[in-house]
């Protein structure tokens, strides 16, 4: 099938609400005109005779619809979203079906609300806009003012000089089918370790220095599989950390121990003593013939066993990872797999569904679902989960070609909120961020800036300097911010 688009015309944002629709993988062909002769599945165009926009949708045995504006302004953001409203409102009166999300693909929903506040619009207004301009459900308008009301005292609370820190550990015992993160199996990579440690300890350092007389509200130790590392390989790193930053003990503290088969005793009592105040236990399923599938070298009777442990150690603050929609399964596979969380009792679940990115070995092998359509109605059973575990959703964001028409939450009891994840999801915070992979973002009033890390250990082992000091240059611009004008103080170029 193949979507036909004027050249002139930006078409990601229909391709993704047709995705939505159909669940299919378009070929994207620019055309100055269209032939119907073509066999056309799906069209957007300008007509230069009318001076319109023309959106068609054909399919076997039925009808062709067509939707137009007038006088349109090709670079215009008005312009961008009306392509997409008209190809969903072409494709809804195709198929007779409603997205929950609408239009919205790949975005946090509870940032527009901060945006249309700052326009001046109440509540009731930005609830009517969600419904109307980008046809979002009641369903899920609800649930982002659910996730709003939860975050935002957390979020009014950020200063300007306030940041959190992450640390990528790019090493795991196996890579999973559906990872995308820049991520190495130890066992295959074992003469990177020692070097690669040596230089994030040295980026630490520096980065530390960077941030002299800021204020540091969160650590996540995230990965890759942190705990991959040796119990002191990771006590180490910690303790640079803790050592660098100056980090109170008052300050939340978060390692992602993720995969079972990297925990015992020993690691729990090191994370334990190191001060570390939440740890992740990430089973993902609990059906054991998933987990094989996946790439994954432990049983779901592993996750409870360290889970347990974890507990027995007293860590008072666990999350578990879950993913809806892994291959093979089903919708009573995950209703079980809730069930077994449900006894273990985390403070926190997260919850993702599958989104097959192209660096997955999933995407590599072109992996798509065979009957995504099962899938629709799954949140019902996952936040009537939520509810009766007393479980309330704080965070939430959406992906491009998720299964299901979902989003990615994470769940939490309403005393247990976690910092980081609140503050990364709303970019309303800076992030200093080290190692492989890691982007740093640098949040200023009127925009974001982001420096991201190489990907590959060989490629990060070299030029830190050169992007240390492309992280300074991003912060020295915060000193030239003057806060009573809301402006940045501009130098005057015959001076410099």
């Amino acid at each position: 099938m193949k979507l036909f688009v004027d050249s002139r015309m930006v078409s990601q944002g229909v391709y993704e609400v047709l995705r939505a629709f159909f669940r299919e993988e378009f070929d994207i062909e620019k055309i100055e005109a269209l032939n119907r002769d073509q066999g056309f599945f799906a069209a957007i165009w300008h007509d230069d005779e009318s001076d319109e926009l023309c959106v068609e949708i054909d399919r076997k045995e039925r009808a062709c619809l067509r939707l137009v504006v007038t006088d349109p302004d090709f670079e215009s953001r008005e312009y961008k979203l009306k392509q997409r409203q008209l190809m969903y409102q072409a494709a809804r009166k195709l198929t007779g079906r409603e997205l929950p999300w609408g239009i919205l693909t790949g975005i946090r929903p509870t940032k527009i609300i901060a945006q249309e506040r700052a326009k001046g619009r109440g509540d009731k207004e930005i609830a009517e806009r969600l419904q109307s301009v980008f046809f979002v459900s009641q369903e899920k308008t609800d649930l982002v003012f659910l996730v709003d009301e939860i975050e935002k005292p957390i979020l009014d609370a950020v200063q300007l000089d306030s940041y959190s820190l992450y640390v990528g550990i790019p090493f795991c015992p196996t890579r999973c089918s559906y990872c995308s993160f820049p991520s190495y199996a130890r066992n295959k990579h074992e003469d990177w370790v020692a070097p690669y440690l040596e230089k994030l300890h040295e980026e630490v350092k520096e980065t530390a220095r960077l941030y002299q007389g800021w204020k540091l509200s969160s650590v996540y130790i995230g990965g890759g599989t942190p705990t991959a590392l040796k119990a002191d390989e990771l006590r180490a790193l910690i303790r640079v950390i803790r050592k660098a930053f100056s980090v109170q003990e008052s300050v939340e503290f978060t390692v992602e121990a993720g995969r079972p088969d990297t925990l015992n005793e020993e690691m729990f009592d090191m994370l334990k003593a190191e001060g570390v105040t939440r740890i992740s236990i990430n089973p993902q399923t609990m059906k054991d013939e998933t987990l094989v599938r996946i790439g994954r070298s432990h049983k779901s009777e592993e996750v409870v066993e360290v889970f347990r442990l974890a507990r027995e150690k007293g860590f008072e603050e666990i999350n578990m990872d879950l993913i809806v929609g892994l291959p093979g399964e089903t919708p009573l596979d995950f209703k079980q797999t809730l069930k077994s969380i449900g006894e273990l009792s985390p403070d926190q679940v997260t919850v993702h569904s599958l989104a097959v990115k192209r660096a997955s070995s999933l995407g590599e092998r072109d992996y798509r679902h065979k009957e995504e359509q099962v899938w629709e109605g799954i949140d019902q059973l996952l936040y009537g989960f939520a509810e009766e575990a007393g479980y309330v959703p704080y965070y939430l964001y959406r992906q491009k070609n998720i299964v299901g028409n979902m989003e990615n939450v994470g769940f939490t009891r309403p005393n247990r909120v976690n910092l980081y994840n609140t503050l990364i999801m709303s970019d309303r915070q800076t992030i200093a961020a080290c190692g492989v992979g890691a982007v740093s973002k640098f949040v200023y009033p009127d925009h974001i800036e982001r420096v991201g890390n190489p990907k590959s250990i060989p490629t990060y082992l070299e030029g830190l300097h050169r992007r240390m000091e492309k992280k300074a240059n991003c912060l020295t611009k915060f000193q030239e911010y003057d806060i009573n004008t809301e402006k940045y103080i501009v130098g005057n170029e015959e001076d410099e």
